[in-house]
């Protein structure tokens, strides 16, 4: 045990290793108080140098790397009060938190040198070369360094927007730059959604990519340029023929157009036309079936006007009928067996032999052993109707249909309704909506234009034009002009019955011709929809339309068409009342600006773009804001994937006046009613 205290002071090294446990338990409570009190001080100027510093170090980086530009801004004034007004002006006329532009700190000439060396430079509008140094930084006196971004910014003219600004418009979303497409027919020019301007690039089609073409925009936008291009192009570069059912008529200009007077004609539908179209429609075409003909009749009538599956019936029923009492279904037992319809009448041997001439000998012929000879010979008065060959029937067929036409079915109809019960209101009212319909056709020069007539044109021709007589060398556009006069229901049924016999009467000659040419068809349909499913009627008293069914007519011939040398094409402002089928079976679309959800939807589907979602809704908003003349055009019919992709375009506008009725007049001759024109 020891006890000491000492005093040291020194320095000293040690080193030491301890082990040390220790175990225990403690509380306790402890009051506590302070106070403190603490200064930081800066230098303000200093901080407000270097970040002035370190903003000009930040551009000169910036435009390192970017490039820059020395700017040089010149404010000239009359008087000191312009010029202290304009320095206060400009100190608070750029600026912003941003970096995008910095604020403009105005400088006087230092000397009146130095303002006549500004004032020289700024008449002439070249930079001020006046240099000073500042330390290291070496510059022009009256320059200032700026980035693109600024200079964009510095650049903008002074503007005032109420509204949407036009400076933050949307862009046109990318579409498809092929500026070496083959082909012969010239559709438009390619716009550039990157340069946002017109090029001078060619959209062009060849025969490999021709297919169902769909055009569709809203009125007034550029479709019926697109297809008149077409038309006139696959005319002139591949001598297809053309008809095109308008139900306007602003078509007719192309009478006045670049292709030859001989290969364009016009036919009109209206009362009062210098060139009318007389056309029976009830009459039995040269290379169809009465008995197809008749169904397909009874329902396109139908469907022109929404009617109902009883008024379909009622209309079926009074054409077969007036075929059967006339000797039309020269294939059907109630007529071969009718001892006045069942034989060849004397007056009907000359149509025989006309049939056979024009179908010249045949490969083989069970009548005369293969010769080809003995055709004429036993088409005699008093042949048996049994013992006839296909094509006599058919000819006769044609021949006694002249007799019938939508003249004598209002009557039949008429008759129908008239003898009905007070009681059968149901039958009644499901007729009179049918009369309402037909009506149009019963009486004054509409009956005279499409009632039964020797003089009723070949509607199956239309298109084949030219002076030589070999069909090789006939081809054109026709153009059947609806006008604003005539009732939208007539337009519907002779547009859809024309439509139907060019069709048919097509798919016939192509199957004669196999082997041999056939000349292509091209069908141009104006407000398609209308024509395809029929205008809005009241006159459907059996609640239901017939559409469905005429639907599978029209989408057939959009299915099967191109395998028999059919190009149809649709022109409309509402894509989404067309038929799916229709829609779904056009390889080409070329579209303008559609407003309507539905319409939207069908062109983004075409286009291979979402339709839902937040996906390609900028193309979506492009289609509902596209200017006028500018359009959206996919040529989806290729084997190459790149091909396929769609192209903004600004299609070629066919150069033509439109004619008046007097030129039409001077143009065709006078075709009255009474006086009529055989066709070609």
């Amino acid at each position: 045990r020891s006890l000491g205290r000492s005093y040291t002071e020194g320095v000293s090294i040690g080193r030491s290793l301890g082990v040390a446990q220790m175990q225990g338990m403690g509380m306790g409570v402890a009051p506590s108080a302070s106070i403190s009190k603490s200064f930081q001080w800066k230098d303000e100027a200093a901080v407000a140098i270097t970040q002035l510093l370190e903003q000009r170090m930040n551009t000169l980086k910036e435009a390192g790397e970017e490039g820059g530009f020395y700017s040089d801004v010149y404010i000239l004034t009359r008087t000191e009060n312009g010029r202290q007004v304009a320095e206060a002006a400009s100190v608070s006329a750029f600026g912003g938190s941003q970096g995008v532009v910095t604020h403009l700190q105005p400088r006087r000439p230092a000397s009146e040198d130095e303002r006549k060396h500004i004032l020289r430079h700024a008449r002439a509008f070249t930079p001020s070369t006046l240099a000073e140094s500042l330390g290291w930084i070496n510059g022009y006196a009256y320059s200032t360094i700026i980035t693109p971004t600024q200079q964009a910014a510095y650049s903008a003219p002074g503007l005032f927007e109420e509204g949407t600004a036009l400076t933050i418009q949307e862009r046109i979303p990318p579409f498809a730059f092929m500026p070496n497409m083959k082909g012969e027919v010239v559709l438009g020019f390619l716009h550039s959604t990157e340069r946002g301007e017109l090029t001078t690039a060619r959209v062009l089609l060849s025969k490999d990519r021709h297919a169902h073409t769909m055009f569709a925009a809203d009125t007034r936008y550029g479709k019926s340029v697109a297809a008149e291009r077409m038309a006139v192009e696959v005319v002139d570069e591949w001598q297809h023929r053309v008809v095109v059912p308008d139900f306007g008529a602003g078509w007719r200009r192309l009478l006045n157009g670049p292709l030859d007077m001989e290969r364009v004609d016009i036919y009109q539908l209206f009362p009062g036309a210098w060139r009318p179209l007389r056309w029976n429609f009830i009459q039995i075409g040269r290379r169809i079936d009465p008995n197809r003909q008749y169904a397909a009749t009874a329902e396109l009538i139908a469907n022109a006007g929404q009617m109902g599956p009883r008024q379909l019936g009622y209309i079926k029923q009074a054409m077969w009928e007036l075929y059967v009492e006339n000797g039309v279904m020269t294939a059907d037992k109630a007529v071969y067996t009718d001892p006045k319809w069942g034989v060849v009448a004397p007056d009907e041997e000359s149509v025989l032999q006309e049939a056979a001439a024009q179908r010249g000998p045949s490969s083989f012929d069970s009548r005369s052993g293969g010769s080809g000879r003995g055709l004429l010979a036993r088409a005699r008065a008093g042949a048996q109707m049994l013992d006839l060959e296909p094509f006599e029937r058919q000819a006769l067929a044609v021949h006694r249909s002249k007799k019938v036409s939508v003249v004598e079915l209002y009557g039949r109809l008429k008759d129908k309704f008239d003898a009905l019960k007070p009681s059968e209101q149901t039958e009644r009212t499901s007729l009179k909506g049918v009369l309402l319909r037909l009506e149009i056709f019963s009486h004054g020069e509409m009956g005279m234009m499409y009632g039964a007539s020797e003089r009723s044109i070949a509607i199956e021709d239309l298109g084949l034009l030219g002076k030589e007589p070999n069909l090789a060398d006939r081809y054109g556009l026709c153009i059947l002009e609806g006008g604003a006069e005539m009732d939208e229901y007539a337009k519907a049924v002779i547009f859809g019955l024309a439509a139907w016999h060019l069709y048919n009467d097509s798919v016939v000659r192509r199957r004669e011709t196999i082997g041999g040419f056939n000349r292509p068809l091209n069908i141009f349909f104006e407000e398609a929809n209308k024509v395809l499913k029929g205008v809005n009627s009241d006159a459907s008293g059996d609640g239901g339309t017939t559409t469905s069914v005429a639907s599978s007519l029209w989408e057939s011939m959009w299915r099967d068409g191109i395998k028999y040398g059919i190009y149809l094409h649709p022109i409309t402002q509402t894509p989404s009342e067309l038929p799916e089928g229709i829609v779904n079976s056009c390889n080409n679309a070329v579209f303008g600006q559609l407003k309507g959800l539905k319409d939207r939807d069908i062109a983004m589907g075409h286009l291979a773009r979402s339709e839902r979602g937040f996906a390609d809704e900028e193309y979506k908003r492009f289609l509902s804001r596209m200017p006028k003349a500018l359009m959206v055009c996919k040529l989806g019919y290729s084997e190459d994937i790149a091909e396929i992709e769609p192209m903004l375009m600004r299609p070629l506008r066919v150069p033509g006046s439109e004619p008046t009725d007097t030129d039409i007049m001077a143009r065709f001759g006078s075709f009255g009613i009474r006086s009529g024109s055989d066709q070609r």
